[in-house]
């Protein structure tokens, strides 16, 4: 019994010295790096499930890092619009706003995750179509917020003009707005300066894509 006591207790002392909390620190921010770096390669629907399962997991310990929240939000976003089944999309882009939502209790005011709020907010309109119209201004409010917060932000622009593509002229959308804001988004992101590691970095060639789809119309 006593050599159990000692065990536990010499394992307790190594669990929270202060070096094994900087190893767990750091283990942690490596798992976000790896977790990340696997965003960028994912294609499929299962790879993505793969991510978003691991972010999931890695907020459960992490739940005051904005970004392993913000990362587990996107994640779950675009595998969501991976789904056909909709009764699954809408369950998987609830949880990406829950978690979109926890990134914004723990970093208030923070362009990126307005950005992302609007952008799932616009993809919830796949799931229902009458709802378009109240989503969609919802969307745009989020998506203007961000841009007023950072008004470098490449991701605001690259939403904001790929939803006025699909709003005709007379409410405030139309084909030279959309260009406009994605020019305005391509432009941004060779000048843009993250501030963190593992700052959100997705868009740049979906704003190529969008700039190109919008100018054949």
């Amino acid at each position: 019994m006593k050599n159990l006591l000692l065990l536990l207790s010499i394992t307790w002392l190594l669990m929270y010295s202060p070096t094994a909390c900087t190893a767990q620190k750091a283990a942690k921010s490596n798992l976000l790096t790896q977790f990340v770096s696997m965003m960028d390669t994912s294609e499929a629907p299962s790879s993505w499930k793969i991510v978003s399962d691991q972010f999931e997991k890695l907020s459960e310990t992490e739940a005051n890092n904005w970004l392993v929240l913000y990362h587990t939000s996107f994640s779950h976003a675009i595998y969501a619009m991976r789904i056909n089944d909709m009764k699954e999309r809408e369950k998987y882009l609830d949880l990406a706003l829950t978690y979109a939502e926890k990134a914004d209790a723990v970093k208030p005011n923070e362009s990126e995750i307005y950005v992302l709020r609007g952008m799932i907010t616009a993809m919830k309109i796949t799931i229902d179509p009458s709802t378009a119209m109240e989503l969609g201004q919802e969307s745009s409010m989020l998506m203007n917020k961000g841009k007023q917060l950072n008004s470098e932000n490449p991701r605001a622009y690259l939403e904001l003009g790929e939803s006025a593509m699909y709003i005709p002229e007379q409410y405030g959308g139309g084909k030279k707005k959309s260009q406009a804001l994605l020019e305005t988004s391509i432009a941004k992101y060779k000048t843009f300066k993250p501030t963190e590691a593992n700052w959100p970095h997705w868009g740049e060639a979906r704003a190529k894509n969008m700039l190109e789809k919008c100018n054949s119309l």
